[in-house]
């Protein structure tokens, strides 16, 4: 027993100092139901593209860690917790830390927030075969800037003994205390080269998609990508680039390995 909880001890930490992530999700992990608690790592080659005033186009290599059971997720980002009401519904409780931009190459002058909030949600999912609707609602328990933010979509699984693919469509809203934070300008914070903006909510869309094929017990390759388009709010921000197109897209490639450290 003590071997048990000093393997757990040992990958917790793995997981609180992690550097960066992987396309966080608490869907990331092999095809194959999760026995005990696992632990998953990922490794590989990622690309990330903003529209946020100074952040460049990155191409870097990122890990990730997470401890996973049945119903519970954890990595340095993201925790959550399933219940199922009934064999087709899923609810899940789930906390994130707001993906700010953190880049160390974005001007000083436009005084960037990074990271300082943290979201409390729920999402509900509902299951048709290999069809699924989600909603979701999250808001900010910090204090920070105490923004909503309301997710409806759809989505598409494939799954078979060795692969699993998903892709999921949906609209996002944020409301005007949320966008106002991320890209507005108070009179405080604006100067010679930002100019004072206030930012009303908005809607988006996104689009998820992902595969993994397991080639070999506990290993597998994942391959994934996400999208999200630009609204006239956000795009008049003068924290956005005045040339942009979306508002992010991120692409990922690379392996996983996951395995039981007590059943």
């Amino acid at each position: 027993m003590k071997k048990i909880y000093k393997k757990i001890g040992i990958s917790l930490l793995c997981i609180c100092f992690s550097p960066t992530e992987v396309l966080s999700d608490d869907r990331l992990k092999l095809p194959r139901d999760i026995k005990g608690i696992e632990i998953l790592v990922a490794a590989g080659a990622s690309y990330d593209n903003t529209a946020d005033l100074g952040a460049k186009e990155l191409m870097e290599f990122s890990p990730t860690f997470a401890l996973m059971t049945d119903r519970f997720y954890v990595d340095v980002h993201t925790v959550s917790y399933r219940f199922y009401p009934s064999e087709d519904t899923i609810l899940t409780i789930i906390g994130n830390q707001d993906p700010l931009p953190n880049e160390s190459d974005i001007p000083a002058y436009l005084n960037i927030k990074s990271g300082e909030s943290y979201d409390l949600g729920v999402i509900a999912e509902k299951q048709f075969g290999e069809y699924r609707l989600e909603a979701k609602v999250a808001t900010d328990i910090t204090g920070t800037h105490n923004g909503m933010l309301f997710e409806l979509a759809t989505g598409y699984d494939y799954n078979s003994d060795k692969s699993h693919f998903e892709v999921t469509l949906g609209t996002r809203y944020r409301n005007e205390k949320r966008n106002n934070y991320l890209y507005g300008v108070s009179t405080k914070e604006s100067n010679s080269r930002l100019r004072s903006y206030e930012a009303e909510a908005d809607l988006t869309v996104f689009l998820h998609a992902n595969y993994t094929y397991e080639i070999y017990k506990n290993l597998g390759v994942t391959v994934g990508g996400t999208f999200e388009s630009l609204s006239n709010t956000v795009k008049k921000s003068p924290r956005i680039k005045s040339n942009a197109q979306y508002k992010e897209l991120e692409l990922f490639a690379g392996l996983i390995w996951q395995f039981s450290i007590y059943d």
